[in-house]
């Protein structure tokens, strides 16, 4: 009963979480000039890919992972040795700040699979926002 009731949570809390309009646009504007290269280099289905900032729930599936760490990248957010730039970040992106991306970069400090790293920083920043405009 206690899993059912956590799971429960869990889902809700996803499901719920939602970006406004506003933050969407400006950040699709942001990903714009890459976003056909990331998929194709990816090789992530394309109707996937454009649910990054609308469906929050994200699937285990690597090429999607590849995706979002591709574009990350593009952007000089990470590099090669998966350092992120705060700095960079908190200049290009709508809505950022550096408590929560601090926060997120810490979540990639241990070693990752290829891709693991922009999409795990991607997904909980994206998160972090979406909970400060839900909540």
């Amino acid at each position: 009963m206690k899993i059912f009731i956590i799971l429960s949570v869990c889902v809700y809390f996803a499901v719920s979480l939602k970006l406004n309009s506003d933050t969407i646009e400006e950040w699709e504007k942001m990903i714009s000039p890459y976003k056909e290269e990331c998929i194709q280099v990816s090789g992530v289905n394309g109707e996937l890919a454009n649910t990054l900032y609308t469906n929050l729930d994200y699937p285990d599936d690597n090429n999607f992972k590849c995706y979002v760490d591709c574009l990350i990248r593009k952007l000089k957010f990470i590099d090669s040795d998966n350092n992120i730039d705060i700095e960079r970040i908190l200049k290009v992106v709508h809505k950022a700040h550096r408590e929560p991306a601090e926060r997120c970069a810490k979540t990639i400090e241990n070693s990752f699979s290829a891709c693991e790293a922009g999409f795990t920083f991607t997904a909980c920043s994206i998160r972090d926002v979406a909970k400060a405009q839900s909540g």
